[in-house]
């Protein structure tokens, strides 16, 4: 008996920015998607995510140059590996010519397959190990859940802060009161409190690992955020700065505690 491809193999099948749902073509195969995405706005993320996963790895492939004479070695060594079979003296002038030709279709299956496997392995593993894009979302994201990990009950300390290693930025009105290790055990990335007058604004410093491509130098850019929570992250000098300021009035409560610069 044969089973039925779940919906996350159909959606696994689906070339990005073809519409394969509602190609007519495919209608017979791809039905039951069609009609789960139109009623199911989770899966309708899931097929976004998988779309923006496959156009990387599309742009990935496309900025990877084939090396020169590639295909011109491999087809050399291909060719030095193939051993011609033994054949009996009085047959070898009859099957010659089917012999040479069946040498040449196993020489490029073979260099085909081998060409397939290397750049394969080469373009792959070079896209794999290429730092992960930060988006704007996956950022503000990140930093709801470092506010919620630095409440009045997390372990702050007024001390000397470790500001040669996180340096506060210069575009900041207001010093810290107190600060913390995100994560003590790892100390790499630090939260710095500052308030004025009702608000309590968060700075979250760490070092750039992976590249921010949305995130603007300076000013700050501003990043989505609900529940009277305001975020702008910037970065700069190798570093990325998050500000979340909690409480406040006015349009722009993040510009309470970030200086813009003056235009003359």
């Amino acid at each position: 008996m044969i089973e039925k491809p779940s919906l996350r193999e159909l959606l696994d099948a689906c070339r990005a920015d073809q519409h394969d749902p509602q190609r007519p073509e495919l209608a017979a195969e791809l039905a039951p998607l069609a009609r789960e995405l139109q009623a199911n706005a989770e899966l309708q993320q899931a097929a976004e995510k998988s779309e923006r996963f496959d156009r990387s790895v599309r742009a990935a492939l496309d900025d990877v140059a084939l090396p020169a004479g590639l295909l011109e070695r491999m087809l050399t060594g291909c060719e030095a590996a193939v051993v011609a079979p033994a054949e009996p003296l009085a047959e070898a002038t009859a099957t010659s010519r089917r012999f040479s030709r069946r040498q040449a279709i196993a020489l490029f299956a073979a260099a085909a397959s081998l060409l397939i496997a290397v750049m394969g392995a080469w373009l792959f593993g070079d896209w794999w190990n290429r730092p992960r894009p930060v988006s704007n979302d996956q950022l503000a994201q990140s930093a709801m859940t470092w506010l919620d990990q630095s409440g009045p009950a997390a372990q702050w300390s007024t001390a000397a802060a470790p500001a040669k290693e996180f340096p506060l930025d210069a575009a900041l009105v207001y010093r810290p009161v107190r600060w913390r290790y995100l994560d003590a055990a790892k100390k790499d990335a630090v939260v710095y409190e500052m308030r004025h007058e009702s608000q309590r604004a968060l700075l979250f410093v760490y070092k750039l690992k992976q590249p921010h491509p949305n995130v603007g130098s300076y000013p700050y850019s501003a990043l989505t955020a609900s529940g009277g929570v305001s975020l702008g992250a910037w970065q700069r000098g190798g570093m990325v700065y998050v500000l979340a300021v909690v409480g406040g009035n006015g349009r722009r409560p993040v510009d309470t505690f970030v200086r813009r610069p003056k235009f003359t």
